[in-house]
């Protein structure tokens, strides 16, 4: 290229540039172009940030300032005031006897006596937060009309004319029940409008508690003697039929008691025998000397074949033998074994039968102590200071809370931009 070619060149660029600072600059502004840019970049800079932080200030504004406003307004102003009367109890247990003996070896490890007070305790916990706890208060007192007043305000009044399902679920939204393993108490705090409402509802609760603490108390009771007089009558049954047992045999063999007899029948077969030796000896010497016809002779004969006979018969009761009669009555030795037999049955069942009425007089004098028992600790009292609002402490809640909320949607958000 030439250069006059190269001088147009330039002249030309020095023109295009005069041309592009009179457009940007007004007339006689000596400012090159470099410093009309660079006074305008704070410019963009700070609407880039308002840009930046528009979304944050409207976010706040919607998510903490808003709600804020809302819940100022329902605790200072429209929410209805809540009273709370708090009472504790706790479910006490007699200690049960130790039980042992013979008493332990038929079963009877102890009187069924009442659970223990832990599970007692969280029965009535779950009772009164029931549906048969709210019918039972209901009968007891006006619950309804506590909660649908229209001077209640409308998120915490109960609708009229509910079903008692939704009843059963906002009662259970004004009355807190709980179990305080740590002291073994149970916490109950009563909830309404007024005070004098709150002591009527927690004082109906603690009765109703007492009231099924003492009824599960009476069916323990009524249980232990049930099981006692069950067993006793389960031994005087047994006691009745070994005796009806032994009975017949004693009418079949017409005999009292066969051991005794046989003894008796030995010892009378043992004095025969000694006549019967006696006698033989003197039809020895008689017979050395006198005849056999004479008339002494056959009468110690006589008497020696009748003391045989009487000998053999009584054998013949106390034992048998292979060539005996069937049809006749069974010997003592056959009979004793089955008279051991029902004598021992019916010894046992009477030793059960004794066991059985000691068991069932202790187990009735066991039923005449109560048993388990409702101890209240922390009687219900009038409340003089609403639990419900607290205007300070709720509104600082729900600022936390807002607040927290609305810093973990900015920190989503900040990370979701920073992953696409």
């Amino acid at each position: 290229m030439k250069d006059s070619d190269l001088v147009s060149v330039n002249d030309k660029e020095k023109s295009v540039t005069t041309r592009v600072e009179g457009e940007l600059l007004p007339k006689g502004s000596p400012a090159p172009l470099a410093r009309v840019i660079h006074n305008l970049q704070p410019q963009a800079v700070a609407q880039a940030e308002r840009l930046r932080r528009a979304p944050f200030l409207y976010s706040f504004i919607i998510m903490v300032m808003l709600p804020s406003l809302i819940a100022a307004f329902y605790l200072g102003i429209y929410a209805s005031p809540r009273y709370t009367t708090e009472f504790r109890a706790a479910v006490r247990s007699v200690e049960q006897p130790k039980s042992g003996g013979l008493t332990a070896m038929l079963g009877m490890t102890g009187m069924p006596g009442a659970s223990q007070s832990g599970n007692d305790s969280y029965a009535v916990v779950q009772y009164l937060q029931s549906r048969e706890a709210v019918d039972q208060l209901q009968s007891l007192v006006p619950l309804r009309s506590f909660y649908e007043r229209s001077d209640i305000d409308w998120f915490s009044r109960l609708s009229r004319n509910q079903p008692i399902e939704r009843v059963v679920k906002y009662w259970r939204g004004m009355l807190n029940a709980y179990y305080e393993m740590s002291t073994g108490t149970i916490v109950v705090n009563a909830t309404a409008f007024t005070p004098q409402e709150s002591l009527v509802v927690a004082k109906n609760a603690l009765e109703l508690s007492e009231k099924l603490v003492n009824r599960m108390s009476t069916r323990v009771r009524d249980d232990t003697v049930a099981v006692a007089e069950g067993q006793v009558s389960r031994a005087e049954k047994r006691l009745q039929d070994a005796t009806e047992q032994l009975r017949v045999m004693q009418n079949k063999f017409s005999v009292i008691d066969p051991k005794k007899a046989a003894e008796n029948t030995l010892a009378l077969t043992s004095k025969l025998r000694d006549q019967l030796i006696r006698l033989k000896a003197e039809f020895a010497v008689q017979s050395s000397y006198m005849n056999e016809n004479a008339p002494s002779l056959r009468f110690t004969k006589e008497q020696i074949s009748s003391l045989e006979a009487e000998i053999s018969k009584l054998n013949s009761q106390i034992t048998t033998s292979s060539t005996a009669d069937r049809s006749a009555q069974p010997p003592l030795s056959g009979v004793i074994g089955s008279f051991s037999h029902l004598e021992s049955e019916r010894s046992f069942a009477e030793k059960s039968y004794q066991n059985a009425l000691a068991y069932l007089d202790g187990a009735r004098i066991e039923a005449l102590r109560q048993q388990t028992y409702l101890e209240t600790i922390v009687r219900p009292a009038l409340p003089q200071q609403q639990s419900f609002p607290r205007f300070l402490v709720n509104f600082c809640e729900v600022i936390g809370v807002a607040v927290v909320i609305w810093l973990l949607s900015i920190f989503v958000v900040h990370s979701i931009r920073e992953h696409i």
